[in-house]
């Protein structure tokens, strides 16, 4: 209010009438309200003539263009405007509102030094020197000394002197922090500082993107802004910003201002960079404050992004609301990355962040037209949530969008706008690829072949240079392609060639593992090696990316390139940065030298290196050099922390809580190997003992879970509970049974001198253990000592007692290994450098006498903790063989002596096929190599939700318990193995009420699989029984084994270890003679039966009688089923590789008559048996 005592009551009525109109924007009552206040107070020229200039520039600056400003009459008001402010000596208030007016009437105009010069130095002190001269009796003056600092500011930018407006514009945040609420509410007051605050907003972005890189100096006290106060522009716009425009919105200068869209895209730039260059203090007090403040402002920006744009023509493109997505992604990834915690994205975590996420992208995609930038990103994050039926549907709209978008700029020759281009198109279907193959089920996989075929239509076009002769065999494919000169495309980057080749392999190598053609899989396991070799070539690709190198060793070792898969992921393993410097083993000589640690790494690299080191021990195993197979699974480890996660020290999960499901189950995964690995050297019993440290780190790993599956405290580190009395029980912690009270110990006194190790054992239980002959193995003077028949692993020897060893300490697998490599070793009774083996098949009258193996070179790998002699080729079984008729002194001799080394024998391109004259075998190259910035930015790790997680991690704690059985079924402890089996049947219960619960009882649910490799429950049930007919035929009950082994393929029909379970018990049926009974006195023949031929060639005494007994039939019927059903298995997905599903076929072959078929099937045997490694390759997929 207006009140000068100088001033009639009809002037001060009129002075506050205007001061009312000019602070509301009503610029149509200004010549009215002039002429009033001219009339009643004549003194006031300056302020009529300020007002009336304004109401012009008002008028002007809406309705024109600011470059027809020269040509207007704007200029002839600048003379009368500086007489009145010359002339006005008494009101001091309206000679500085006429200074600020002639100032924005010089900046409209395009005189940036003549509006500074009319402005006062210091515009922040102008309030306390009009307050000394008098009170300030015009609200307008306070809209002035805004509007003054944001004239000055521009007009300081005008002349490129940044660093100044915007100490010009901080300047004024004090004031405008202090504000008075009377002044709070007015419109130009309100539309002044908003567009002050816009203004100081973008200069502070654009000070933060500039320093991003250069974080020390962004946050250094020599910066233009200091660091605590790079925010403070944005949150004070944030506090006086107004969602509605007011009427005075429309009458504003538009010369060097913004709009409310722009000022908050540069709040959200700013933050969005702090955030993904990891800056935070002294800006944010944490991560927490600083996601929660970036999802308020993107709500805030999307809401006035969506307003503003509309939805385009099909010929247009919505850049805007593209770049937005893409920046919305990028500020997702990074908060779904490593560095932040679940507790710093605030309520929901990552599953809120993400739905998040996809609410914006939908409503993206109602502001574009086909848009394939944001259908990739709606399949990018679907997948991050496991949703992966809503990622497929995705990625099928936009293949399908761009294949014909791509179809039309073929036919017109006009780009099409708005798709992506090749390089894109060539990763995202290379991730779509990924996606199916490694988290989808077979229907997935089959549909990636079929995007694989789209992938390589584009390749050819895009890469004409990669057409290749067909090759004979994978031998053939390494040096092809590093010699073939290659034509890239120049407008396609070579990394996403290599990214187009290596989805092509990923998905070959996927439908190899599952197809039923046994001819296509061969085919198929050659171009992946091509494929990935290729992704490899240095003129396309890197030749050292770590994913695309573990990739190709993982499918040479399905293949039996045994050697060829060791050299590749040596290479692998070289690649990495801290090569000198890993933990655990050196990258060339895998020696025991412990550096650092590897946990800095992000997840999706550690976890590789996990895979890599995995890899390498099962691959070493396959050569049986068991002892550093065990130092890489403690390499393997220590990229974890190693001992401080196995003995007790949570340290590092306490400080990375963040590791992904499949980084847990992969180190569970080692741990097995390393348990199979310990039993190869140790036997059954210390495998036992060693267990308790498996269930151990499983509790610390998934402690995290929602709905506890463990009830267990951090240092009960003990065994599973044994009724024969193991050292330590794990009962009352981890299952909550009953606590053995007198726990008795067992020793095992093993003396070094009179111990032979066992040959490998398979540790997959149970679907991948199951019953095959033996080795025997000689030493230079004569003695053999002949394994029993157990699978890839026995006891070392007749120990002198049942009991088993009682460790002083809590040592671990890796701590004994290393003691045993301290100690002196053995010396070798061997007399000469070959191998005198015995193959221990069983009794049944066909093969005996020795198999010399020359293998030289085999000793080089012994470390000398056993000797090379002591270990045979693995062919065995896991499951005690069903009792036969023992062989007779007539007995044929053995048709497998002599076997050359079936590494020489092994047709390493089909594995399919039966032994072909040796090959040279592949010169690969295995010098280290620079690690180079990954070409494959991996989706991120899909995050189950809480049902999901559970269920992973009930089906991986279902197979630790049946590992248990296993161990305790070979160490003779059945009633153990009882109870580890009640355990599994537990969780197996668990899962399938769960199944029930969510998505109702029936057969196709519990027979359908969850998405990640997750078993079905049918499956489960089916290892449950399949495991448990196992004991029973160790026990002798071959009539509850059967009934076992029936169940379980009614739950699961493809089922290899009850499929090749059942077979031998029928084919042992069938070999079993049939009792001798009293000839009966009758006068009547019995009536005649036909008999079964469902073996294409049968013997003659088989079909040509007439009249067959009944028990005849029955052992028919049993051969016949155990034929058909092993057929079925070796020609599917799950059997093509099983060594025991061949040798049962074998044996059913030769009951058939079919001599030269099984002989062929042998001789696969020993080939998949030479390249067996401790464990199926499938653990480290």
């Amino acid at each position: 209010m207006l009140s000068h005592h100088r001033e009639p009551e009809k002037a001060r009525h009129y002075l506050d009438l205007l001061d009312n109109a000019r602070c509301n924007g009503q610029w149509q009552e200004i010549p009215e309200l002039t002429r009033k206040v001219n009339k009643y107070s004549p003194q006031r020229q300056c302020l009529t003539l300020t007002a009336q200039t304004e109401s012009r520039l008002a008028e002007f600056s809406s309705t024109r263009p600011v470059t027809f400003a020269s040509s207007t009459g704007l200029s002839q008001m600048i003379p009368l405007l500086e007489a009145a402010i010359e002339e006005e000596k008494t009101f001091r208030e309206d000679a500085f509102q006429g200074n600020v007016c002639l100032a924005w009437l010089h900046r409209i105009i395009g005189e940036p030094s003549l509006a500074l010069s009319s402005l006062p130095t210091a515009i922040d002190q102008a309030p306390e020197s009009l307050e000394k001269e008098g009170a300030i009796t015009a609200k307008w003056t306070h809209v002035c000394i805004v509007k003054a600092t944001y004239i000055r500011g521009t007009s300081l930018e005008a002349e490129g002197r940044t660093r100044e407006a915007a100490r010009a514009y901080a300047s004024l945040l004090p004031y405008i922090s202090n504000l008075p609420t009377s002044l709070s509410g007015i419109p130009e007051h309100q539309h002044w500082t908003e567009k002050l605050l816009a203004r100081h907003c973008i200069l502070a972005s654009r000070h933060v993107t500039s320093n991003a890189e250069k974080p020390q100096e962004l946050l250094s006290t020599t910066s233009p802004i200091a660091p605590d106060s790079i925010l403070s522009p944005f949150r004070a716009y944030a506090k006086h910003y107004v969602p509605k425009k007011t009427s005075a919105d429309k009458a504003i200068a538009t010369d060097g201002g913004t709009s409310q869209a722009r000022a908050w895209k540069a709040y959200y730039d700013a933050i969005s960079v702090m955030a993904q260059h990891d800056i935070i203090q002294p800006v944010f007090r944490s991560r927490l404050q600083q996601g929660l403040e970036l999802k308020k402002i993107e709500a805030i920006y999307q809401n006035i992004l969506l307003k503003e744009v509309k939805f385009p023509r099909a010929d247009e493109v919505n850049s805007q609301i593209e770049s937005w997505v893409d920046q919305v992604m990028a500020n997702w990834r990074v908060m779904c990355g490593p560095r932040w915690l679940d507790e710093d994205l605030g309520p929901g975590g990552r599953d809120a962040l993400g739905a998040g996420v996809l609410d914006i992208l939908y409503k993206a995609a109602t502001r574009t037209f086909h848009s394939t930038r944001v259908l990739r990103h709606l399949f990018t994050v679907h997948a991050a949530l496991a949703e992966f039926k809503l990622a497929s549907k995705a990625l099928d709209t936009y293949l399908e969008i761009l294949t014909k978008g791509q179809a039309r700029l073929k036919k017109s020759g006009e780009a099409e706008i708005g798709l992506d281009d090749d390089a894109t198109a060539l990763a995202t279907a290379a991730a779509g690829i990924k996606m199916l193959c490694t988290y989808g089920r077979r229907k997935d996989a089959e549909k990636a072949l079929g995007i694989a075929g789209t992938v390589d239509k584009w390749l050819q076009e895009l890469h004409p240079g990669s057409s290749a002769e067909p090759v004979v065999s994978a031998d053939d494919v390494p040096q092809d392609l590093v010699d073939r000169q290659r034509i890239v495309n120049p407008c396609v980057p070579q990394k996403a060639l290599a990214l187009g080749y290596y989805g092509l392999g990923i998905s070959q190598a996927c439908w190899a593992r599952l197809t039923y053609d046994t001819s296509a899989r061969s085919a198929l396991q050659t171009q992946a090696i091509s494929n990935f070799r290729t992704a490899l070539d240095p003129d396309i690709g890197d030749a050292t990316e770590i994913e695309i190198l573990y990739s190709l060793a993982h499918v040479l070792a399905e293949t039996r390139d045994i050697d060829g898969a060791i050299s590749t992921v040596k290479r692998a393993l070289s690649t990495d940065t801290n090569a000198s410097k890993t933990n655990g083993i050196s990258r060339t000589d895998f020696a025991a030298d412990i550096v650092e640690d590897e946990s800095s790494l992000d997840p999706h690299r550690r976890e590789l290196l996990l895979r890599c080191w995995h890899l390498l021990a099962l691959l070493l195993s396959a050569r049986q050099n068991f002892s550093t197979a065990m130092t890489s699974c403690e390499a393997a480890l220590d990229v974890y922390g190693g001992k401080s996660i196995l003995y007790g020290d949570v340290k590092l999960l306490d400080s990375t809580p963040n590791l992904t499901l499949s980084e847990r189950k992969a180190i569970i995964e080692v741990k097995i190997t390393q348990l199979a690995l310990a039993e190869v050297i140790d036997g059954a019993e210390d495998a036992v003992n060693d267990s308790g440290e498996l269930l151990g780190l499983y509790t610390k790993l998934f402690k995290y879970s929602e709905k506890k599956i463990l009830k267990v405290q951090d240092d009960s580190l003990t065994p599973p509970p044994s009724a024969n009395g193991t050292t330590r029980s794990f009962r009352g912690s981890f299952l909550g049974l009953t606590k053995d009270t007198g726990l008795r110990s067992r020793k095992t006194e093993v003396k070094a001198e009179n111990t032979t190790p066992s040959s490998l054992r398979s540790y997959e239980s149970p679907d991948e253990s199951v019953r095959l002959p033996t080795i025997s193995v000689s030493g230079g003077d004569g003695s053999t000592v002949t394994q029993d028949a157990n699978h890839h692993a026995n006891f070392l020897s007749k120990h002198e007692s049942n009991k088993l060893r009682k460790r002083n300490s809590k040592k671990s697998v890796g701590s004994r290994r290393q003691s045993r490599a301290s100690s002196p070793t053995r010396p070798s009774t061997a007399t000469s450098t070959h191998r005198h083996l015995h193959l221990g098949l069983p009794h049944r009258g066909r093969h005996s006498g020795p198999i010399v193996v020359d293998d030289p070179d085999h000793a080089s790998q012994n470390n000398g903790t056993y000797d090379c002699n002591e270990v045979g080729v693995a062919i065995s079984h896991d499951m005690p063989s069903v009792p036969t008729t023992p062989a007779g002194p007539s007995d044929a001799p053995n048709a497998l002596q002599n076997i050359p080394s079936t590494t020489q024998n092994m047709n390493h391109c089909n594995p399919n096929t039966f032994p072909i004259s040796p090959k040279p075998p592949p010169s690969h190259n295995t010098q280290p190599q620079p690690r180079s910035p990954s070409i494959f930015a991996p989706l991120p790790e899909p995050h189950f939700s809480s049902a999901e997680q559970q269920r992973h991690a009930s089906t991986l704690l279902t197979k630790i318990w049946l590992l248990i059985a296993s161990l305790y079924r070979h160490a003779g402890m059945h009633v153990d193995a009882e109870g580890a089996l009640s355990e599994a049947k537990t969780h197996v219960q668990s899962i399938e009420t769960a199944i029930a619960t969510r998505d109702g009882s029936s057969a196709e649910h519990f027979a359908t699989p969850g998405y990640g490799k997750l078993k079905s429950s049918g499956e489960l049930w089916a290892d449950v029984l399949a495991e448990q007919a196992a004991l029973y035929v160790t026990m002798e009950n071959i009539d509850q084994a059967s009934a076992a082994y029936e169940t379980a393929l009614g739950h699961y029909p493809d089922h290899v270890a009850a499929t090749v379970g059942l077979c031998n018990i029928l084919l042992a049926a069938y070999s079993k003679p049939p009792p001798e009974k009293p000839i009966p006195v009758t006068a009547e023949e019995p009536k005649p039966t036909p008999t079964l031929a469902s073996l294409p060639s049968l013997t003659t005494q088989d079909t040509t009688n007439r009249s067959t007994p009944p028990d005849i039939l029955s052992r028919l019927a049993a051969r016949d089923r155990a034929y058909g059903l092993l057929s079925a298995l070796t020609k599917s997905g799950r059997g093509w590789d099983c060594s025991e599903a061949w040798y049962a076929l074998a044996e059913a072959y030769e009951k058939g008559g079919q001599i030269e078929k099984a002989k062929e099937a042998l001789w696969w045997v020993v080939d998949l048996e030479e390249g067996r490694a401790v464990r199926h390759w499938s653990c480290v997929v």
